[in-house]
């Protein structure tokens, strides 16, 4: 009898420390950076609003710079995920998009 509880004892151990420390083996790749392919940075539009810019790609920016130029900006950076160390920068001017470009990540 005392073999069959040491063994469930054992095994609720073993889960519960494979629970605390992720499990899988190890062979877990960490998740990229959110980011869109280049096809969506091009179907977006010049005077899109910067809530349904977000809406329309449905990931966070990469970064968010408020440009200190007359009249002031703010650009939204997006990964390219299909084109390694690329970024595509959508840039507002009282909350109307104004350029959009792809260019190298910085």
């Amino acid at each position: 009898m005392l073999v069959p509880v040491a063994l469930v004892a054992f095994g609720a151990a073993y889960g519960i420390t494979e629970l605390v420390q992720g499990g899988g083996g190890g062979s877990a790749q960490p998740a990229p950076p959110p980011g869109i392919t280049f096809q969506q940075g091009r179907t977006i539009k010049i005077g899109i609003g910067q809530r349904q810019l977000a809406g329309q790609l449905g990931v966070p920016p990469l970064r968010v710079v408020r440009r200190h130029v007359h009249p002031p900006q703010v650009c939204r950076y997006y990964l390219i995920t299909d084109q390694p160390g690329e970024q595509w920068a959508f840039c507002f001017l009282k909350g109307k998009l104004v350029t959009s470009a792809a260019g190298p990540a910085r």
